[in-house]
């Protein structure tokens, strides 16, 4: 007993020095504090913001392709890694308000917006809420005063955890063009405030709808890539290893063959691209269908294309789904084998990146209006239908990123809603399901982090119980 004497007493020096180093760590790490108009590192925004650099378009995809069929499967092998559409740079990047000038009187419109959110009493995966139109100032809008702007257009998907928007844009004096990609940015933090979007074509108007990850009406930059005419006409005949190139990109067609593909699998190993599409029972349809694989540099989502299949006699050929894997184009096509002639490769060879400029996303709770720390914005709603889905709500609303961390819900049943709350009452509410008893979230303001830190005071107990007889 007498050697333990001088361990509890430097243990107990120890634990009035960790009550000090927690309070001092309290205040400078572990303060729930996010501060909206601090600009964080994004590689995204920073790929956006500035031109890049194009990679040279892969032309030898024939030569190193190798085909392999059974009596329902098709078997793809090719030895190089795809780009993403990301990796194709414009040509220029424009910026503007409400709307964008391009080359030769061109101009892209942000003609308005459309924000709602809701808070329903029932369990539901999605609803469909009606959304209110604001133009890209923020101000109020008359749909019946836009033109092309249906009360449909209006009616906005909502999925519970984040408020819908949708942004609706029209282009004029612009004949060809086709829409590649679509990012939004929070433009203070210069933060990623969405994950996916749908998107729609009517002629010259067009429009994204998306899930924001913000409670606050925060001023935002909407990046949208387009590739303009006009069009390069590229004729290839409907044959294995058919391939076209252009000044930054190729295309070479992989397999040919008839049926629909069930399922399909595109694997990367570091060296070689493995595709395996397996094909659908015969019989199981009454019309005649065939599948093309098609390999796209860039990626077939970002490549600025679009691809007509014709008969022998020049009739274009109904296609009935078109997807897109990396770098693979699958086109299903509702014709056989034999009656596919020809494709035609429209290329649109330049590129454009629009970034419009918008001031405030109108629609928001207005007590959100002035919000000084992310913590504190109020959330109305929100749905979790998984024990995950907390951390990455309160990681995306608080623009910080995560550390990994051992929860357990196991006593809590989803969905879970929550309403009236904050980004800090999500936060304690995942610390008490923290599996350590000892560990607690704490943001760190500095490195942008929510980490998981452990109590030096529990530390400096559990060893001093060590020491006890």
């Amino acid at each position: 007993m007498f050697l333990r004497k001088p361990a509890l007493i430097l243990t107990a020096v120890g634990l009035v020095a960790a009550l000090v180093f927690e309070a001092w760590q309290n205040r400078r790490r572990g303060v729930y504090f996010s501060d909206p108009a601090t600009a964080r590192p994004n590689p995204e925004y920073a790929s956006a913001a500035t031109l890049g650099t194009n990679a040279p378009a892969l032309t030898n995809l024939a030569n190193s392709l190798h085909i392999a069929e059974t009596t329902n499967a098709i078997l793809l092998s090719f030895p190089f890694k795809h780009r993403s559409g990301d990796g194709l740079p414009p040509d220029a990047i424009l910026t503007g308000t409400s709307s964008v000038p391009l080359p030769n009187n061109a101009v892209v419109h942000l003609d308005a917006i459309a924000s709602g959110w809701n808070a329903p009493q029932t369990n539901f995966d999605s609803i469909e809420i009606p959304g209110r139109l604001y133009t890209a100032a923020g101000a109020p809008a008359d749909p019946a005063a836009l033109p092309g702007i249906t009360p449909s257009d209006l009616n906005l998907r909502f999925e519970g955890m984040y408020p819908a928007v949708k942004f609706f844009l029209s282009a004029t004096n612009l004949a060809e063009f086709k829409v590649l990609a679509c990012r939004l940015f929070d433009a203070r933090t210069k933060q990623t405030l969405m994950r996916s979007y749908s998107s729609g074509k009517d002629g010259h108007r067009f429009s994204f709808e998306t899930q924001l990850f913000a409670w606050h009406p925060a001023s935002l930059e909407l990046a949208v890539d387009l590739a303009i005419g006009p069009i390069q006409t590229h004729i290839l005949e409907v044959r294995e290893r058919a391939q076209t190139s252009w000044n930054n990109g190729s295309l070479t067609i992989a397999a040919v063959v008839d049926g629909k593909f069930s399922r399909t699998s595109n694997n990367y190993d570091g060296r070689t691209n493995h595709f395996k599409g397996v094909l659908e029972e015969a019989g199981l349809s009454s019309q005649p269908r065939s599948s093309v694989v098609i390999l796209s540099s860039p990626s077939g989502s970002g490549a600025p294309l679009d691809l007509e299949f014709v008969d022998s006699q020049g009739k274009p050929l109904l296609v009935e789904t078109t997807s897109a894997n990396n770098s693979l184009i699958i086109v299903s096509l509702r014709a056989a084998r034999k009656d596919v002639a020809q494709l035609r490769v429209k290329v649109y060879p330049t590129l454009y990146r629009v970034i419009f400029q918008i001031p405030e996303l109108p629609g928001l709770p207005p007590e959100n209006r002035q919000i000084a720390n992310l913590f504190d914005s109020r959330i109305p709603f929100i749905r979790f239908n998984h024990d995950w889905e907390i951390l990455q709500a309160v990681g995306n609303l608080a623009q910080m990123d995560v550390a990994p961390a051992n929860s357990s819900w196991t006593n809590v049943i989803f969905p879970l809603i929550r309403t009236n709350t904050t980004p800090r009452e999500l936060l304690q509410e995942a610390s008490r399901h923290l599996v350590d008893k000892g560990e607690t979230f704490a943001p760190n303001p500095e490195t942008h982090r929510i980490e998981v830190r452990s109590s030096p005071i529990v530390e400096l107990l559990r060893n001093l119980k060590k020491l006890l007889p």
